[in-house]
């Protein structure tokens, strides 16, 4: 409604329109505010004034500020009155939750972070220093674990939330509500808290991502197809999960088999690597190498060219060391082109001492050094 041009006038400076602007945008960012209190006021006129009880309400919520107190002294469950007599008998008790909710909570959190922030940069650190923070503080009041929610970042993005001030201020009116209007939250409709949060929701789908993904990369429609079920039949932070482990499974998959081109001349073989070594492609490089070598007719010369490497792991320089010795004991020469110091120290560092490592900077060099 504020983008629109109502009763403004053509006089874009003038005071009427200027009045009438402003008024439409603060219709706009009080608008779940309107619904929910409309929708208020008619369910306590249905229930107190006519006596029909026709609608689903939040119901009674205890008012004040809880005290301030250590986190193993709350009691979590009124009916038993459970206490526990340190941190470490606590602990014990959340088991394995001890490690997921922070995971999940950290997970929750970056993703809705990403989400908004688009193209920006996100200091993902700063991130989890301010999570880890409101979750120490949060213990010693009784707090549940502290992250990010979809539907109340949709809904402060909708509402014109564009700075970490917003959080300052919604964090002081909850603060008031807790203290003061408690009562008044029994009349609140379900279906009303829905509607403002599904309306926030539905502008944050990106209908056109899935026709992306079957256009140019279909396997990464296994993880979002997999993460947008799940979430929505079972939970958002299950569909977090399953989403990202299928994922990394698919990002070691990658990982385990990278990219190798061979140029074969008549003296020598170039084998060409194209992006970072690490160890689950150790036994794939091994393999792929050495059927190569058994498939030529002659002894060539074995060229590395490694300029387009950045990393390699200790595990993955092993598997190349062992295939250079192996073809070295063959009484063939081998030769690493490789401009990155860091990986030639890596190199070096696992191969055998007593046998050189010949390491230059270009495939000309050498071609030329190797030339027989």
């Amino acid at each position: 409604m504020k983008e629109q041009n109502w009763c403004e006038g053509k006089d874009v400076k003038a005071r009427r329109a200027k009045v009438f602007k402003k008024a439409k945008w603060l219709l706009s960012i009080s608008a779940n505010c309107i619904v929910v209190g409309t929708m208020s006021i008619i369910a306590w006129i249905l229930l107190d004034v006519f006596h029909i009880d026709v609608l689903t309400l939040t119901g009674e919520v205890d008012s004040g500020l809880p005290a301030w107190q250590l986190p193993w002294e709350f009691n979590r469950n009124i009916t038993t009155a459970e206490t526990y007599d340190g941190p470490f008998e606590l602990a014990q008790e959340f088991g394995l939750g001890l490690v997921m909710i922070p995971l999940v909570s950290i997970l929750q959190h970056l993703a809705i972070a990403k989400n908004y922030a688009g193209n920006k940069k996100m200091a993902a650190s700063q991130e989890m220093i301010a999570l880890g923070v409101c979750q120490f503080v949060g213990s010693f009041t009784g707090s549940p674990a502290v992250t990010a929610s979809f539907g109340r970042s949709a809904v402060n993005n909708l509402s014109g939330v564009r700075t970490p001030l917003g959080g300052i201020i919604t964090g002081s009116i909850i603060i008031l509500t807790i203290a003061f209007l408690c009562p008044f939250m029994a009349y609140i409709p379900t279906a009303a808290l829905s509607a403002v949060i599904v309306n926030s929701m539905i502008f944050t789908i990106e209908l056109s991502t899935p026709i992306k993904l079957w256009r140019e990369r279909k396997v990464e429609l296994v993880p979002y197809s997999l993460a947008c079920i799940i979430g929505l039949l079972v939970s958002v932070e299950m569909g977090l999960i399953v989403g990202t482990l299928v994922h990394i499974t698919l990002l070691v998959y990658t990982t385990a088999s990278p990219e190798i081109k061979f140029q074969e001349t008549s003296s020598h073989l170039v084998v060409s690597f194209h992006s970072d070594l690490y160890f689950p492609a150790k036994d794939f490089i091994v393999r792929e190498v050495n059927q190569k070598l058994q498939g030529t007719e002659t002894l060539k010369v074995l060229v590395f060219d490694m300029s387009l490497v950045k990393n390699v792991d200790y595990s993955a320089a092993l598997g190349l060391s062992g295939v250079l010795k192996s073809h070295e004991n063959k009484s063939g020469s081998t030769v690493i082109c490789c401009k990155d110091n860091s990986v030639i120290d890596v190199l070096r560092s696992v191969h055998d001492e007593k046998i050189t490592l010949h390491a230059v900077n270009t495939i000309d060099q050498a071609v030329m050094e190797t030339k027989c």
